[in-house]
């Protein structure tokens, strides 16, 4: 058996090793939206009870939910606080989870999505399944080449790769008791200078074309402020946010209250600012009134506002949009309009 059938690995390993089993809980990567590991649809900040003294408040211990089911689970129980290990991540949702690294991690750091952010192993891996709705290669992205993640699959070896401290010290635990594996790991294990020299992690080259398409894109998108095609996707567009909720980098969410007579608490949950409630204001101004602007803000979010902040987009064409969005509207509209893509095959390579 090959290492890069990894799943399967694990599993046996955590078969033969029941404190294994009890310390990880094992996530397919490859069809499981990873954000919804960090970035869960609900999720308390506190919880508060009203007495004679006046209120009181209790923090939650989120622990390390595999929340991915959507049902905003917060149980703290053992069988639920389990480190979360993401199997085969596909480089368009680890790119992604480098958004989310920039917005949540950035001053003043978001404290639930840190911890989660560390205490979850991502074993990285090339892309396995291009479907036509993909459109990775457009935003500069490569689906053979995984990059980033604590752990990495080399497809070309047949091997795993210990990238990070981490990741690292997470196979040394997993093959402890294996010699065969574990020499097996450490033959193929590599620093991150030969790292770099096999191409599989950015060099700086490849930041430096990362940066160059954004800040392209953003200047583009810098004179379409009037463009007749904000008119036409807003005639098109429902208006149901679903394109947000599948997209593997929308991050936006709304605080809210929950109580009934003298307890409840406090938690965020997934937002759209395809809604038009989302920029309401007290007093009712509201800055999007109208779908036009709410569209126009979305694309505007991926291609313009998040190149200006870290000089990174905002999407990573994963096509997840495209396809459940009811009426078809995609980031490749854009790219089109812009010139990036001139055709149906959105430059995808399958070979």
């Amino acid at each position: 058996m090959k290492l890069t059938d990894i799943k399967k690995v694990l599993e046996e390993a955590f078969e033969k090793n029941e404190k294994l089993e009890e310390k990880y809980n094992i996530c397919d990567g490859e069809k499981e939206n990873i954000k919804s590991f960090f970035f869960p649809q609900t999720e308390k900040y506190l919880e508060f009870k009203r007495t004679d003294k006046g209120t009181e408040f209790f923090p939650v211990n989120n622990g390390l939910v595999n929340d991915s089911d959507g049902t905003g689970s917060d149980e703290t129980d053992g069988a639920k606080e389990k480190i979360n290990v993401v199997v085969r991540a596909k480089p368009c949702s680890v790119e992604a989870l480098e958004v989310f690294d920039y917005v949540f991690l950035s001053e003043p750091v978001d404290p639930l999505y840190k911890e989660k952010r560390e205490k979850t192993i991502i074993i990285s891996s090339s892309c396995r399944e291009l479907k036509n709705s993909c459109f990775c290669t457009s935003v500069g992205i490569d689906p053979y080449k995984p990059v980033g993640g604590d752990v990495r699959i080399d497809d070309s070896t047949g091997g795993v790769v210990g990238v990070t401290p981490k990741g690292k010290d997470f196979l040394e635990e997993i093959f402890e008791a294996d010699e065969s594996k574990k020499s097996e790991i450490q033959k193929l294990e590599v620093d991150q200078e030969s790292d770099l020299e096999k191409g599989n992690v950015k060099t700086s080259t490849e930041r430096e074309a990362e940066k160059d398409l954004a800040n392209r894109l953003k200047d583009k998108l810098d004179n379409m402020q009037d463009s007749k095609l904000w008119d036409e996707l807003s005639l098109r567009c429902l208006g149901c946010g679903v394109c947000t909720y599948y997209c593997p980098s929308c991050h936006c969410f709304d605080v809210c209250d929950y109580y009934k007579k003298d307890t409840g608490s406090r938690y965020r949950a997934w937002d759209s600012c395809m809604f038009s409630e989302f920029t309401s204001m007290a007093g009712g101004h509201n800055p999007r009134p109208t779908k036009k602007d709410r569209i126009k803000n979305r694309f505007y979010h991926k291609f313009n506002y998040l190149p200006k902040l870290y000089e990174k987009l905002g999407c990573v064409g994963c096509g997840k949009c495209l396809v459940h969005c009811p009426v078809g509207i995609s980031p490749l509209t854009l790219l089109r309009e812009m010139g990036e893509i001139e055709d149906e095959d959105k430059s995808i390579s399958t070979s």
